[in-house]
């Protein structure tokens, strides 16, 4: 065996997690995530492959939430803080994240947990 034991990958595991979590800000992780999600770019070099978003979305989130990933002017103002704010027509049809959406989706996956 290698030596190690499963006590030493869980430890190092927590330790890692715990540095990840005290020097990596929220913002700047959804900040990263909505930029993947929402690049433009047909040819963009993607962190999520966007069908998997859809997919796991489909499969994970209650009701018509699925829907909620693209881009929908009824919720405007949901995108404003964004660049771009909509998508273009080469992407309408992929997914296209409001702040809003991503946070209940990796509140939902167990990824961000709210603040009490």
């Amino acid at each position: 065996g290698s030596g190690r034991s499963a006590v030493d990958d869980e430890a190092l595991k927590q330790t890692l997690l715990k540095e990840l979590t005290q020097n990596l800000s929220v913002q700047e992780w959804l900040t990263g995530l909505l930029c993947d999600i929402n690049n433009q770019s047909t040819n963009a070099d993607r962190t999520m492959d966007r069908s998997c978003v859809f997919k796991w979305a489909a499969a994970n989130m209650d009701g018509d939430f699925k829907y909620r990933i693209f881009y929908d002017d009824a919720r405007a103002e949901e995108y404003s803080d964004l660049d771009p704010k909509v998508p273009n027509d080469d992407s309408k049809y992929e997914p296209f994240f409001s702040p809003i959406v991503l946070v209940e989706m990796l509140v939902k996956a167990g990824m961000l947990q709210p603040k009490l």
